[in-house]
C-alpha cells in the first residue's frame, strides 16, 4: 500500500482574523471532484491549556497535522520541557545534540517596538543576515554553557546548561511569537524565577541586536529590524522512536519547513527539500519527485505552506497547487494498485484543517462542496492527530 498526504498549509501571519481561507475563494474543480467522490472530513483538535495556546498560535492545527502524519503526535501535547519538543525539533534541524542537563530553546528574531512585539519573522529576514546576528550574539553573550546556533530564517537556537532551570522549564507558559502580534513582551513571561532570567536573557540580546549594522541597514532599507530575540519551546536531552519502528513504514517528507525538517530528522524520516517558488516548472518537478519516491517509500508527505499576503496570489497559487500537483500525483497515484490518498487545506476562518480522502477500502463520505461547514456534516470529524492518522494508514501506529 502506498500512502500520500499533501498538505496546503496557509502560513498567512496577521492579528487580522478577517483574512479569507484557501477554500473559500480558490477554484479548485480537482478537489472538489474528489470531495464527491471520496471521504470529506475535518481536523479540529481542543487542545487545553498551554498547549491550546501554542496551536491559537497558528491559524490552523498545523502543527497537531504534521507531526501525526509522522507518527509523533506526542510532541504536540510536549510543548514544554520534554524531550522532543519544539527546542528539541529546532535542534534537530540545526543539526545539533541536546546534551544531557541541557534546554534547547526555540530562538526567534522578532521586531519590536515600544514593548511591544510587532513583526514575529523579523521581516522575514533572510538566513545569511539573521547568521551574522546570531554570530553577534555568541560573540557578546556567549559563554560556557550558553550557545546560539544558526537556523534558518527567523528561526534559531539557544543551548543552555542550566540543571536549575529543568525543574522550572516543565511549568513555562511560553507562547509562540505569532501569538504575542501586538501585544507587550514582557507580560507573558512566566512568573517565577524562570521570568526573570528570560527577561534578563531577551534584554541583554536585544542591546546586541538593536544597534547592530545589519538591522541598522534594515531600517535604512525600510524592512523590519530583528531588534530582538524571544525564547519559547524549552525541550530537554531525550530519544524519540523513529517512525518506522512507530508504524511499520518508511516515510519521505517533502518541506521547506525549519520546523518539520527537525521532526523528521528526529524520527528518522527521509527529509527532502520542498518547494522554493510556485512556478510552473517548480510544481513539475515536485509532481515527478514525490512519484518517483514513492517507489522507494511507503509514505509521502508533501509539506506546501502558502505564504503570501496578497489575496489574488494566495488564491492563485491554491489553483495552481490543485491543477499541477494534486491532480497528477493522485492520479499517477491509483494506477500503483492498493493506494490511499489525502489533501488537506487550511482554513483561516474555522480555525481547522478540512481535508479529502480517496483510495483502497475507503469508505465514501461525500460532500456538496469542499469547505470546513460541509465537511462537519459528513461526521468525519478528528479532534486529534494520531486519529486522523491511524483512520487514514487504517491500522493504529505504536506508542512510544
Amino acid at each position: 500500500m502506498k500512502y500520500l498526504v499533501v498538505h496546503c498549509e496557509d502560513r498567512t501571519v496577521s492579528a487580522d482574523t478577517r483574512a479569507d481561507g484557501l477554500l473559500e475563494t480558490a477554484r479548485l474543480p480537482y478537489l472538489q471532484q474528489l470531495a464527491q467522490a471520496g471521504a470529506v472530513g475535518v481536523l479540529s483538535p481542543r487542545p487545553r491549556g498551554m498547549v491550546a495556546r501554542w496551536r491559537r498560535a497558528r491559524p490552523v492545527a498545523h502543527a497537531e497535522l504534521s507531526l501525526a502524519w509522522l507518527g509523533q503526535g506526542l510532541l504536540v501535547s510536549q510543548v514544554n520541557g520534554l524531550a522532543g519538543g519544539p527546542g528539541h525539533c529546532y535542534a534537530a534541524s540545526a543539526n545539533v545534540d541536546v546534551a544531557p542537563q541541557e534546554i534547547a530553546w526555540c530562538c526567534e528574531l522578532v521586531t519590536q517596538h515600544d514593548g511591544r512585539l510587532i513583526d514575529p519573522t523579523a521581516g522575514r529576514i533572510p538566513t545569511p543576515e539573521a547568521a551574522t546576528l546570531i554570530q553577534a550574539l555568541n560573540d557578546r553573550l556567549g559563554r560556557q554553557g550558553m550557545r546560539w546556533v544558526t537556523g534558518q530564517g527567523s528561526h534559531h537556537v539557544l543551548l543552555v546548561q542550566a540543571p536549575e532551570l529543568l525543574p522550572l522549564v516543565s511549568k513555562a507558559a511560553l507562547e509562540p511569537p505569532e501569538r504575542l502580534i501586538g501585544r507587550f513582551w514582557r507580560r507573558h513571561l512566566p512568573r517565577h524565577e524562570l521570568g526573570l532570567w528570560l527577561r534578563q536573557v531577551i534584554e541583554q540580546a536585544s542591546a546586541v541586536l538593536d544597534g547592530h549594522e545589519t538591522n541598522r541597514v534594515r531600517v535604512d532599507l525600510g524592512e523590519n529590524p530583528a531588534n530582538m530575540m524571544w525564547l519559547w519551546g524549552p525541550a530537554a536531552e531525550g530519544r524519540v522512536m523513529p517512525f518506522q519502528d512507530r508504524a511499520g513504514l518508511s516515510a519521505v517528507v517533502l518541506s521547506s519547513s525549519f520546523f518539520l525538517r527537525g521532526i523528521a530528522r528526529l524520527l528518522g524520516v527521509t527529509w527532502i527539500e520542498g518547494l522554493a517558488n510556485f512556478d510552473e516548472a517548480s510544481c513539475q518537478n515536485l509532481q515527478q519527485r514525490v512519484l518517483q519516491l514513492l517507489t522507494s517509500h511507503d509514505v509521502a508527505y508533501v509539506h506546501l505552506p502558502i505564504e503570501s499576503r496578497d489575496r489574488v496570489e494566495r488564491q492563485w497559487i491554491m489553483e495552481r497547487l490543485d491543477q499541477m500537483v494534486i491532480r497528477p500525483v493522485a492520479e499517477a497515484l491509483m494506477g500503483y494498485g492498493a493506494f490511499r490518498c489525502l489533501a488537506a487545506v487550511d482554513d483561516l476562518s474555522s480555525r481547522s484543517t478540512t481535508f479529502v480522502a480517496v483510495g483502497t477500502n475507503l469508505l465514501g463520505q461525500p460532500a456538496v462542496r469542499l469547505t470546513a461547514q460541509e465537511a462537519r456534516k459528513t461526521g468525519l470529524v478528528f479532534h486529534d492527530g494520531t486519529a486522523l492518522l491511524n483512520w487514514f494508514l487504517g491500522a493504529p501506529i505504536r506508542e512510544p
